[in-house]
């Protein structure tokens, strides 16, 4: 073969080529479509607002001398002329009575662990199980930041590794131990003095050591007429704590919880759950609390905004930390393969999309399991006439009319 023949053919190839690779832009220029790929989305109907619990409160006062030492806890049960609080001279007197409290509470631990009933009646593994429990439960409160836990959870652990003690022979008698208790026991209770006032509660309901400014401001009877004025001057009061006041009695354990919400039509819903149990969530916590929906009733002129009143049965510690809580209403949630409305068509009455792979079109069916405004939610699945995740969705491209 002569060169000149070589020549015409590296040129006439070259023009193949050439010819190849210019219809094939052409093609891709003029076949360009819009895509969307199918990925997996969750969407929750949950809803939102900012509100504020309303009780009927009474605040306790004591204007006396002296350091208060409670004798109640956040959300405990207060009886009618039951003792609130201790009153001593000084902190020193409260130490001292604690010490005797906690030295007492250790000797009684000692004097039960020796005691041949409790060590006869133990197993060696499960001991040893619940002390490693113990430790763990310990590790976390510290971890926590749960102080004042720490105590009782080692109080527990060392209880727990006394009787392990005894059981191994490491130790047989803790008569030193509770000899050396015995003098610092005498020791502190020479040293403590017997109260000089008590506060009494003059009514019985539940404690509340926290005081926000806002008691007084609102009771359970004002709700039925708030207007929407009243609503906003009571998120923007400035707070004003009673002098001298050092906690309060709720009446009853119930509260309601009321806010201010936009007219929605999951809201308007609710006015047909009244008496039914919602789940709901505070800002506060991780906790979910079961509430239900006393009314919702429009509050200013054009109905645009609307009074939200739940009433809420439980009461903990958590409930009394805050006045305002932003509060989320648990509905439903679902999590689906995410389709554009855009590109929906149908297909012999069938619902589906239109995906592509390379050069190939295929019409794929949908399983809505939730409508958006400009989507839908399509279940996953691994049926390949079904939409698929990480499928490239034409959004464009194909006839709306594919019948």
């Amino acid at each position: 073969m002569n060169s000149v023949t070589i020549k015409v053919m590296a040129v006439v190839l070259s023009v193949f080529v050439l010819l190849m690779v210019g219809s094939q832009l052409v093609y891709s220029l003029r076949d360009s479509r819009e895509t969307e790929e199918a990925i997996l989305y969750t969407v929750d109907e949950n809803k939102s607002f900012k509100g504020m619990f309303v009780r009927d409160e009474k605040v306790i006062q004591y204007s006396g001398e002296g350091v208060l030492e409670f004798n109640c806890t956040d959300a405990s049960k207060l009886s009618e002329n039951s003792v609130i609080a201790n009153v001593y001279e000084n902190e020193d007197q409260i130490y001292c009575k604690k010490q005797v409290e906690k030295l007492t509470s250790l000797k009684n631990d000692y004097e039960k662990a020796q005691n041949p009933g409790t060590s006869n009646s133990v197993q060696t593994e499960v001991l040893r199980d619940k002390i490693n429990q113990q430790y763990m439960s310990l590790v976390r409160d510290c971890d926590d930041g749960l102080y004042g836990d720490v105590y009782s959870a080692r109080k527990e652990l060392t209880y727990l590794l006394n009787i392990n003690n005894i059981l191994t022979r490491n130790t047989v008698d803790f008569s030193s131990e509770i000899e050396a208790l015995d003098k610092d026991i005498a020791d502190y209770s020479n040293r403590c003095a017997a109260p000089i006032d008590t506060v009494m509660a003059s009514e019985s309901g539940y404690f509340a050591s926290k005081l926000d400014g806002y008691e007084g401001m609102i009771s359970v009877k004002d709700i039925d007429n708030l207007t929407y004025e009243r609503v906003q001057s009571l998120f923007s009061a400035e707070p004003n704590v009673t002098q001298n006041a050092i906690g309060k009695v709720i009446d009853g354990y119930a509260a309601k919880f009321i806010g201010i919400i936009d007219k929605t039509n999951k809201f308007v819903e609710l006015n047909l759950m009244q008496s039914n149990s919602l789940s709901v969530r505070f800002s506060s916590s991780d906790r979910v609390y079961t509430m239900s929906v006393d009314s919702i009733r429009p509050i200013n002129e054009d109905e645009s905004k609307y009074l939200i009143v739940l009433d809420c049965s439980q009461l903990d510690k958590t409930l009394l930390q805050n006045r305002f809580e932003n509060i989320e209403i648990i509905f439903d949630e679902y999590t689906g393969i995410k389709v554009p409305r855009g590109a929906i068509r149908f297909k012999d009455g069938v619902k589906g999309v239109y995906t592509i792979l390379g050069q190939e079109i295929t019409f794929k069916k949908i399983d809505v399991v939730y409508e958006g405004d400009d989507y839908v939610l399509t279940s996953q699945t691994s049926d390949e006439d079904y939409l698929l995740l990480y499928d490239q969705i034409l959004v464009e491209g194909v006839e709306k009319d594919d019948d």
